[in-house]
């Protein structure tokens, strides 16, 4: 008789990859929007850059420039959020 777990695709599997690897992955699984945003902003610049080669600093400063307003907003709304507990009240 064989040892069970001795051999095949469950032994394979953790000798294949380092603790960093599965550190990595490990953090993905838990964290998919801090590894997710950053690979969709990558992918749609790349499009940006297939459908309209000419795209250069010029027009990366125009996207960030006209992005500033929203993401203060987002900032604004999310310390709103985050405070939402403790009351500042002036009046009695």
């Amino acid at each position: 008789m064989s040892a069970v777990g001795a051999t095949g695709p469950a032994s394979d599997r953790g000798a294949s990859t380092t603790p960093a690897r599965r550190g990595v992955r490990r953090f993905a699984q838990r964290h998919p929007a801090f590894v997710g945003m950053p690979l969709l902003l990558i992918l749609f610049l790349a499009v940006t850059v297939a459908i309209h080669p000419e795209y250069g600093s010029f027009d990366a400063q125009s996207l960030a420039m006209g992005a500033m307003p929203l993401a203060f907003a987002a900032a604004a709304q999310s310390v709103v959020v985050i405070s939402a507990g403790s009351t500042c009240r002036l009046a009695r």
